[in-house]
């Protein structure tokens, strides 16, 4: 719809609504040819949008399984003459230990992780999901001399993106209504590069932010990736 709101979606286990679809990740209304970059049509997020005459499908796997198994699908914008839709939801398999696969529990202030230095000089792009009772703490953070990135739940609604390339401190924040440290899942992307910065937190308006016409474009880090912790608070 115009303001947004899905017309089609389906009730996880407990009932909840879920507009994600598979392949793509929960908390995002979108299709996997986005994430793709094969849609039929690129201003919309899904073939289903593209509004042609012609078939096309929108395909790909749940697999955040605290949401599954899918129990209930609606549709709407049934009242269209002419139109079609076809949906089929497959047979749900168990496999292997998702709780555990590629995640990372920080239980103590001390607990970190640390991984080779980020190469990001001219661009970096960051996802991840997080759930968390803390008021904040970081989620990411590299330094150079002087240049730096780092990502951080910087209050119980807040989350930061901030980043110098040697023009001095930019920063990006996403300001929830509602706090993120509900120990329910929530849903961060980062992203930068030498046009622009932005900040996603869950479905709420993205943060933008231009680089400037004239200045420096490399970030230059030297550290190590701080994951779960900060460089800056252990000396």
């Amino acid at each position: 719809m115009g303001d947004g709101s899905p017309l089609s979606w389906w009730l996880d286990r407990g009932g909840e609504r879920r507009s994600y679809w598979g392949g793509f990740l929960p908390g995002v209304q979108q299709c996997s040819c986005s994430l793709e970059e094969n849609c039929a049509d690129m201003n919309y997020f899904c073939n289903c949008d593209a509004d042609r005459d012609t078939w096309a499908n929108d395909s790909g796997v749940l697999s955040f399984k605290e949401h599954l198994p899918v129990t209930e699908m609606l549709i709407g914008d049934t009242n269209r003459t002419g139109a079609q839709a076809v949906l089929y939801v497959g047979p749900l398999r168990c496999y292997g230990d998702k709780t555990l696969w590629n995640t990372a529990s920080f239980y103590l202030e001390s607990s970190y992780l640390y991984f080779p230095t980020l190469q990001a000089e001219l661009a970096s792009d960051v996802s991840f999901f997080f759930k968390t009772s803390s008021p904040s703490g970081v989620f990411l953070e590299n330094l150079g001399l002087k240049h730096f990135i780092r990502l951080e739940l910087s209050a119980p609604s807040v989350v930061t993106f901030s980043f110098d390339v040697g023009n001095g401190p930019a920063v990006l924040s996403v300001k929830s209504q509602l706090p993120l440290n509900d120990r329910q899942w929530h849903y961060v992307r980062a992203e930068r590069n030498v046009k622009e910065a932005s900040l996603q937190v869950d479905q709420l308006p993205p943060r933008f932010r231009e680089a400037p016409g004239e200045g420096y474009l490399r970030l230059r880090l030297s550290s190590q990736l701080f994951v779960g912790g900060s460089i800056t608070h252990r000396h």
